[in-house]
């Protein structure tokens, strides 16, 4: 399992995952603040189009997966993405109101948990090739 961590895959997930939060956040103040979009439907909009971005991105970098399972692979990915938000929420609850973390750190670590979780989902499920080697990274 530590050969995951140390992978290029794993590095380029993460980055993708940095950029596609940026992207996020650019998208949401640009719809609200030049095209006056109700922040809501905004942060809808800016969403759907950061996870497909991020899913193609993934897709053809993170995992050079070529093959024509675009819209299955979509949906797998969209759905085990929503999981780890999931997961991410329920971390973040528990460490905030039971063990009285500070709310900003504790969604630091419920972010890396979710975002530890969706890189090995996504690798066994959503782009799984039976195939597929770790490259580590050269240190």
């Amino acid at each position: 399992m530590s050969n995951y961590f140390l992978s290029k895959q794993f590095f380029k997930y993460i980055l993708v995952g940095f950029l596609g939060t940026g992207l996020d956040f650019l998208l949401l103040y640009g719809l609200v603040e030049y095209l006056h979009l109700f922040y809501l439907v905004a942060a809808v909009t800016s969403i759907t189009i950061v996870l497909w971005i991020s899913f193609s991105i993934n897709k053809y970098w993170t995992f050079r997966d070529g093959r024509k399972k675009y819209l299955g692979q979509f949906f797998k990915y969209v759905s085990t993405h929503a999981l780890g938000n999931g997961i991410n929420l329920i971390i973040l609850f528990f460490l905030v109101k039971v063990f009285g973390f500070w709310y900003i750190l504790a969604k630091i670590f419920a972010t890396a948990v979710s975002a530890i979780f969706n890189f090995f989902i996504t690798k066994k499920w959503v782009f799984s090739q039976k195939t597929q080697e770790v490259e580590k990274i050269k240190i």
